[in-house]
């Protein structure tokens, strides 16, 4: 017997030991919404399953409802296995592999344990209770070669919205102490398989989830999110379509592996097929190129009208149409797109790739949690701007060490502390380089002056002239003592300065642009301050391209020593720009171009398009 593994480079490898990407998607039955257990027809699911087979996909998410499951407290419905045992034969027979999701909290409805009573979900008896579940089913399948992972829940933050339960924010150490008691009672009945658990995109609240905490207990972190939480705009745009691979980026906080266990996705109903398709094609590479160890999009199928009328589709109205097929079987541009990035997968080989190290990161603040949605802005958008410069992006947590990186990029300082300013000081000493975009008073220090080489005069609004649709009023005056002032205000104090290592933006630019015009975005200065910074960071990138539109990320393979960038558009409208290649590039040729690739050579990229190059590594 073998199983799926992690190997030492943290990239999945098959029960046949060969590195493996698994392209997937979510199945929920069409006619059901969504415990499909409860009418279960084989001939229904088993030719979904097919076609899904066709479209490339070699993993399938499933939702085990827990009250179908174990209808009286510690009875279990032995109904459950023959089905589930019938799943297991068409994933052979179509050489797929499974992946349950279990306490189904949320799939589309909200469910209950009927036996709960109103007691706590996360703490007290219940906590046993949803262990022994587990622990009951897995045991039956710890041999089996067919499983994927193990997905101990699915958005448990939503167990908030059922009569009785904890209410946001959760106490950190009850949802730590959870997870950890559920993994390990699973790993316990099964030694053999991965485990997970798949939380939402948990920028959007405060709800006591911590990256770090979680990265410490799971095998690997699972990511589902929709960007319009944060991001409101169409979802093709460029600010949307980096939400995925920054989520990608935010589970990492150790290195861990992590993989996209629901997403991408959108409801047709709110945006047309084609939209949809440009997000998954953009969505697709990028969280690929973030180093996701594997994606499986929400959902297979559109849920039949015959149901529309019922709950919850009655009134979760955006809910019926999310799948990449539609009921009567007709595969939406979102599928093909998840068909064509299956393809491209196999044929590059890319499984056997990993992300580059990153030499550039974005500080995470301590308090994050505690000032959402604003820190989520500030961070978010310092990643997106870096992304446009070409480089590989980490996200730091505040007080994790700095060795390695030669950029970091603060963007929020909420709960920065004396001490932590001091250790940015000695990385600036020690040849580190340190750029903050001022975010506010939180971020003074009695170092500022040693760091930056400014005298701070006072925080003021300013009243001037600021980019069309910046929403920016904030800006700290300062007087120049040992700082060279590289761009002014106005009125002459100094808006951008450098101190040896250190850069200072004088003025709080990012905050309100998620709200302004997209044109407004894709050229605002910003894109260009941060180019600059990359640039007299002296951070290697081997392949440019001059538009912020256009991201560059390096995948390296350790075994033949070849490299491949995939250049991925991530605006919605066709761009051009001049690439520029490193005269170092050895064996440079397009993928799926018939011409070799010219340094100098204007390129254009169709929406969303990506395009890739190999070359031996540098």
């Amino acid at each position: 017997m073998a199983f799926v593994t992690l190997d030492e480079n943290l990239r999945l490898r098959d029960r046949e030991g060969a590195p493996f990407y698994p392209v997937g998607i979510n199945y929920v039955a069409s006619y059901i919404c969504t415990n499909f257990w409860e009418d279960f027809r084989p001939e229904v699911i088993y030719r979904d399953l097919k076609l899904a087979a066709s479209l490339g996909v070699r993993a399938l998410r499933i939702p085990m409802n827990w009250g179908f499951m174990e209808p009286e407290e510690r009875v279990y419905n032995e109904d459950i296995f023959p089905m589930f045992d019938r799943f297991l034969d068409w994933c052979r027979e179509l050489d797929m592999y499974l992946m349950p999701w279990f306490l189904v909290g949320i799939a589309t409805q909200d469910y209950d344990v009927p036996f709960r009573g109103g007691r706590p979900f996360f703490t007290g008896d219940m906590v046993g209770v949803a262990r022994d579940h587990i622990r009951r089913f897995v045991s039956r399948y710890r041999d089996e070669e067919r499983i994927l992972m193990w997905d101990l829940c699915d958005e448990p933050e939503f167990y908030c919205r059922n009569p009785g339960a904890e209410q946001w924010p959760f106490n950190r150490d009850d949802l730590r102490n959870w997870v950890r008691t559920l993994y390990d009672g699973v790993k316990e009945a099964d030694p053999n398989h991965l485990v997970t658990l798949g939380f939402g995109h948990i920028a959007s609240a405060n709800f006591g989830y911590h990256e770090l905490d979680m990265a410490e207990i799971l095998d690997l972190m699972a990511v589902t999110c929709y960007p319009l939480d944060l991001c409101p705009d169409r979802a093709d745009c460029l600010r949307n379509n980096y939400f995925l691979p920054f989520y990608v980026a935010f589970n990492r906080p150790y290195g861990n592996a992590v993989m996209t266990c629901e997403a991408p996705g959108f409801s047709s109903v709110m945006f047309s097929e084609a939209v949809i398709g440009r997000y998954y094609r953009a969505c697709l590479y990028g969280q690929l190129a973030e180093g996701s160890n594997g994606v499986l999009p929400w959902a297979m199928n559109d849920f039949d009208p015959a149901i529309w009328h019922q709950r919850p589709l009655e009134e979760y109205v955006l809910e019926p149409s999310f799948g990449v097929v539609t009921v009567d079987g007709r595969v939406k541009p979102s599928g093909e797109e998840l068909r064509s990035f299956a393809k491209s997968v196999e044929a590059l080989g890319l499984a056997r790739y990993r992300r580059e190290h990153a030499r550039v990161a974005v500080v995470v603040p301590r308090d994050y949690y505690q000032h959402m949605p604003l820190s989520f802005q500030r961070v978010y958008l310092a990643y997106v701007f870096l992304k446009g410069c070409g480089v590989a992006v980490d996200l730091l947590w505040q007080g994790m060490p700095a060795d390695g990186y030669e950029l970091l990029v603060i963007a929020d300082t909420s709960g920065f502390t004396t001490s932590y300013w001091d250790s940015l000081r000695a990385y600036v000493r020690d040849g580190g380089r340190l750029f903050w975009l001022f975010d506010g008073n939180s971020g003074l220090n009695v170092y500022f002056r040693d760091i930056f080489g400014l005298e701070v005069q006072s925080p003021a609004r300013w009243h001037g002239a600021v980019p069309a649709g910046s929403a920016a009023t904030m800006r700290l005056e300062t007087e120049a003592r040992q700082a060279g002032v590289l761009a002014s205000f106005e009125d002459g104090m100094p808006l951008l300065t450098r101190n040896g290592g250190a850069w200072f933006l004088a003025m709080q630019w990012t905050d309100g642009l998620l709200a302004c015009a997209e044109n407004v975005f894709e050229t605002h200065p910003l894109h260009r301050v941060l180019e600059y910074i990359v640039q007299e960071s002296r951070v290697s990138r081997p392949v440019r391209v001059e538009s912020a539109n256009i991201e560059v990320s390096r995948l390296v393979c350790d075994e033949d020593g070849e490299a491949v960038y995939l250049l991925i558009n991530h605006a919605n409208h066709p761009v051009t720009s001049r690439l520029t290649l490193d005269p170092a590039l050895r064996d440079v040729k397009w993928i799926g171009r018939e011409d070799l690739c010219v340094s100098g050579e204007t390129l254009v990229w169709q929406a969303c398009e990506t395009l890739a190059l190999r070359t031996a590594l540098a």
